[in-house]
């Protein structure tokens, strides 16, 4: 039984404790192959247990350095809120990256480039507030401690509410936001402290967004535009936290945008406001016309559906069903079955398959060993080894 096609399988069916299982079996038949270690890793980030995920993405680089393995250790060190750490594990990375593809020119480098420069923005971001943070922090102390020194143990009190009380204020060059992505979401961080939630006012509509931020009875509009893509306004959150306001957009059509706005789009809008206002409404575009991601005008979404679909109608036969009928068992049993197939199967020598495990339990496979009829046990030297029928 191929434990790590099985687990692989398991993967893409989203059932993760089964392929964290699948690939841990693989392991113990080939504990160098850093591949299995690497896929381990990723189904650990999908059920985020990110330091199991570390400690796989560690022992995969060791014996074998791939520029997947270091991107998802980025991801679980910036899970993990060790943002230095992060950034170097992309960094290097990126560097890798960047000399497979003046050795091999693979188009798909230049994806992962892209992602570990979004990053390595993201770190950075993280970092720099951190940063500012201890700065504030330090700066207060130093301002109470000078503060106590002057005032006597009366006035403390409200010294210590001045000091501790934040008041946001309008940065230079007006208030700035950064955002990054996934293919389901997409985030955008609206750099700013202290801010209030009454005086923060985001307006999310399935193809635009508008942000206000009101500082000492100022208000600027930080975005105002028509989205790159429609997003699910239910499912959108906005988090008005102590260093930044963070505003998640979940996505309709699950893809990368190429930019946040629709430039075409934003400037139909314009067009469509302006008629509005003569009370003419022709121009307003029909949804057909709006930009889609790709040069032609076919809906890949739905064509790749309609295979996925026409391939799981396929009805497998011979071996290929033999391997199906198994990844379906092991994927609905239950611990002790599943302990009972890997046993059963790696201590035979792929001979014996059993799913009873008060059975395999206590059978030693290796000492009984059993045999198809017609087929015999040979060490190395081809010596015919002791059978379970020969007793």
């Amino acid at each position: 039984m191929d434990f790590y096609k099985v687990a692989n399988e398991l993967y893409i069916a989203e059932d993760y404790e089964g392929a964290i299982e699948g690939y841990s079996s693989a392991i113990s038949a080939l504990p160098e192959k850093a591949i299995i270690y690497e896929n381990r890793a990723a189904a650990y980030l999908k059920l985020k247990k990110y330091m199991n995920a570390l400690e796989d993405c560690n022992k995969s680089i060791k014996i074998e350095p791939t520029e997947r393995c270091y991107f998802r250790k980025g991801i679980a060190l910036f899970s993990l809120e060790d943002y230095e750490s992060s950034k170097s594990s992309f960094k290097e990375g990126l560097e890798l990256c960047k000399t497979l593809l003046q050795k091999t020119n693979k188009s798909y480098l230049n994806q992962f480039i892209t992602e570990y420069n979004r990053n390595i923005r993201k770190c950075d971001s993280e970092l720099l507030q951190e940063e500012e943070e201890k700065k504030k922090k330090k700066e207060e102390e130093d301002k109470k401690k000078k503060t106590n020194n002057n005032n006597n143990n009366n006035n403390n009190n409200s010294v210590n509410s001045t000091i501790n009380t934040a008041v946001p204020t309008l940065p230079l060059g007006g208030i700035k936001y950064q955002y990054y992505q996934s293919n389901e979401k997409l985030t955008i961080d609206v750099l700013i402290k202290h801010m209030d939630p009454k005086n923060v006012d985001v307006d999310i509509q399935e193809d635009s967004l508008k942000v206000v931020c009101t500082v000492n009875e100022i208000s600027e509009v930080v975005i105002d535009k028509m989205l790159y893509d429609q997003v699910v306004v239910d499912k959108c959150k906005v988090n008005v936290k102590k260093t930044k306001i963070e505003i998640i957009l979940v996505k309709q059509h699950p893809r990368e945008w190429s930019s946040l706005d629709n430039p075409t789009a934003s400037t139909t809008k314009k067009k469509i406001e302006n008629n509005n206002s003569n009370n003419n409404n022709n121009d307003i575009p029909k949804e057909n016309n709006l930009p889609k991601p790709y040069a032609s005008h076919k809906d890949w979404n739905k064509i790749e559906t309609k295979i996925t679909e026409e391939l799981e109608a396929e009805k497998p036969e011979g071996e290929e069903a033999l391997q199906k009928l198994f990844k379906d068992i092991y994927a609905k049993a239950s611990p002790e079955t599943r302990r009972a197939m890997n046993k059963s199967y790696q201590t035979s020598g792929g001979t014996t398959l059993s799913t009873n495990w008060d059975e395999v339990s206590k059978t030693d496979y290796e000492e009984n060993r059993q045999a198809p009829k017609g087929v015999e046990w040979k060490n190395w030297e081809g010596k015919k080894l002791p059978m379970k029928e020969d007793n």
